[in-house]
């Protein structure tokens, strides 16, 4: 069996937005990610790989119980967000960060050998839950990430929406709102089906009202993942803040070409790119802690099906 990547796995991991592009390297049968944010030379790769196996492997001989679920994370994952390691760990008996090559075979040779009865998977993995969950009639799956899996009364999952993320956008910008006054602002919401970012939208403009926003934002909903002519008519105003809910690969590029400088502006990621890599004063970025914390939780206790992934704010940089 070969683990499938998610084709928008570069939305959701992608920390390259420096560059114009992000290459799709398929060195595994990942379909593993070189991110050019963090690119640093194949020495510098190397080592950080080896501290992630370290640490994975300190992991697995200090937690849990004997009935805890052990995780498996990506080397996409584990690249890009090294802190992801100590999120499962949290969370699981143990943890194992599979290797770039033959990912598949580390995955299914371990279940074989392990024989857990709950694994916890990491969001690239979610193509592999059918297949684990089809293996015996015991085994069950906590999932957190960002396609809502099919359901089985043996899964346990949680699901990042960008409606989540828009409503936790509305309710940050009111609050701005109350202190700086009135002013011109925006929100955008690009590359995605109209119906999903109809909601979105509509869940920002409720949740900025009833957190005491006066005079809703203005909303620009398309299919396309840019538009220049749109950035161009954006740039001629005087927005003075805005929301920006795009494909991660275009969210850097919407910023800089459609708002001044000076603009506050908020903007929806899986993972926060640090303070010197985006033009963004807040990120509306998942929670994987609490989201784990969650899904575990009602693992213990039973209670399977689907719930939304937790969505968190955080700043990027002063803002006015």
């Amino acid at each position: 069996m070969r683990l499938k990547c998610a084709h928008h796995a570069k939305q959701v991991y992608g920390q390259g937005e420096a560059s114009s592009s992000v290459a799709l390297v398929p060195t595994t049968d990942l379909g593993y990610y070189d991110f050019v944010g963090n690119q640093k030379g194949s020495k510098n790769r190397t080592l950080h790989r080896l501290v992630l196996l370290v640490v994975a492997a300190a992991v697995l001989s200090s937690c849990g119980g004997a009935h805890a679920p052990i995780a498996f994370i990506d080397p996409v994952l584990a690249g890009a967000v090294p802190d992801s390691t100590a999120w499962y760990a949290a969370a699981a008996s143990k943890v194992v960060v599979l290797p770039e090559a033959h990912a598949a075979t580390t995955l299914y040779a371990d279940i074989d050998a392990m024989k857990p009865r709950a694994v916890l998977l990491s969001p690239l993995l979610g193509s592999e839950i059918a297949a684990i969950l089809g293996r015996d009639d015991d085994t069950r799956v906590a999932y957190a990430g960002y396609t809502t899996p099919v359901a089985h009364p043996r899964l346990f999952s949680a699901t990042f929406s960008m409606v989540g993320a828009a409503e936790l956008a509305g309710t940050v910008l009111a609050s701005r709102t109350a202190r700086t006054g009135t002013e011109l602002e925006y929100a955008i919401f690009a590359g995605y089906p109209t119906e999903i970012a109809t909601r979105a939208a509509e869940s920002f403009v409720q949740a900025f009202g009833k957190a005491g926003g006066v005079e809703p934002p203005r909303v620009e909903i398309l299919q396309e993942p840019y538009s220049q002519q749109l950035a161009d008519r954006l740039k001629s105003l005087d927005i003075r803040a805005a929301y920006v809910s795009v494909p991660e690969g275009m969210t850097e590029r919407w910023i800089s070409q459609a708002f001044d400088s000076s603009a506050f502006i908020i903007a929806e990621r899986a993972f926060p790119l640090h303070q010197t890599a985006t033009m963004a004063a807040v990120q509306i970025i998942w929670d994987m802690k609490a989201t784990l914390r969650i899904v575990i939780k009602r693992l213990e206790e039973g209670q399977n099906g689907d719930i939304s992934g937790v969505w968190q704010a955080t700043s990027s940089k002063a803002g006015p």
